[in-house]
């Protein structure tokens, strides 16, 4: 069996090893095995460390899934406050213009986010953020469905007022009913004729005011009617006020409900001071007697 030897010489003194070639081939087997083992313990920490990066990189990535999912929720919730605060709005917008509520309108109404009451934690992978999106979307669709039924509705209402502005509805004057609607005999010529309005009596001077908002379309004189304002208030409906004393408005000027345009008189064919108060719808007399408010004969 080969041998071999190794010498150290330290300072003054030598040191002599000896082995064999069975010691040799044991050292080079141990050697192998602490090598391998080095290798194997590298090769599983660089895995673990790996591992570890990819377990914080999963983990970043689920907090910015989560705080998605919580941004989502958060935008659901405020939507769903929304949609029912505009709901509430519209029935009650609805009800005052009259306006017909849609059908379905609350279908699928008061729908919320699933994070109340709820940790961040306790989320539900399930719920995916594909589900989330739609039902944003679902409620976004709804809120902005609403906010169209909430801009009809104005218009009705904004179309209301407009008309409720342009119809006559007050006393144009304080007074006494001399002469109804229809037929009548004429007091000056005694025949059988159509009164086209009423006749209101009372003393020369007497205020006489708009029944309605509109647009002064004649002040001046006419044959017959004497001094007499036509007013054209939109949607068909215009009035006319003849024998009168004073016009206190020009053609062309805007008036409102109430406001001061003359005074009684007995300008025209008359046979004393009073005026004469049409209504017209479409340029066609009507019974002014539906237009007034007849608990009193007073704006």
């Amino acid at each position: 069996m080969k041998e071999w030897s190794i010498i150290l010489h330290i300072g003054n003194r030598s040191l002599s090893f000896k082995f064999n070639e069975k010691f040799y081939t044991s050292f080079l087997i141990i050697l192998s095995i602490i090598s391998s083992l080095f290798l194997y313990l590298n090769i599983e920490g660089y895995k673990r460390r790996v591992n570890i990066i990819k377990a914080e990189m999963l983990r970043k990535e689920k907090q910015i899934l989560l705080n998605y999912l919580e941004k989502i929720n958060s935008q659901i919730n405020t939507l769903s406050l929304q949609s029912e605060s505009i709901f509430n709005n519209t029935l009650l917008l609805s009800y005052i213009a009259e306006n017909e509520i849609p059908k379905n309108f609350n279908k699928n109404m008061g729908t919320g986010g699933f994070f109340e009451n709820t940790s961040i934690s306790d989320i539900k992978v399930s719920r995916s953020v594909e589900n989330l999106i739609k039902e944003k979307e679902k409620i976004k669709n709804l809120v902005d469905y609403q906010f169209q039924n909430i801009e009809k509705t104005k218009r009705r209402l904004n179309e209301k007022e407009a008309l409720s502005k342009a119809t006559p509805s007050i006393w144009p004057t304080y007074g006494y009913l001399t002469a109804g609607f229809g037929i009548r005999v004429h007091p000056i010529y005694k025949t059988i004729e159509f009164h086209k309005g009423i006749d209101i009596a009372n003393h020369p001077g007497t205020l006489v005011f708009a029944s309605a908002y509109g647009l002064v379309k004649f002040a001046g004189w006419k044959d017959g009617y004497g001094y007499t304002i036509i007013i054209d208030h939109g949607y068909g409906y215009s009035t006319k006020y003849a024998h009168l004393k004073n016009i206190y408005v020009k053609t062309g000027m805007y008036v409102r409900r109430g406001q001061i345009i003359g005074s009684i008189g007995s300008s025209g064919l008359t046979t004393g001071p009073h005026l004469h108060y049409e209504v017209l719808v479409i340029d066609k007399p009507v019974n002014p007697w539906g237009y007034l408010d007849n608990s009193s004969n007073t704006y």
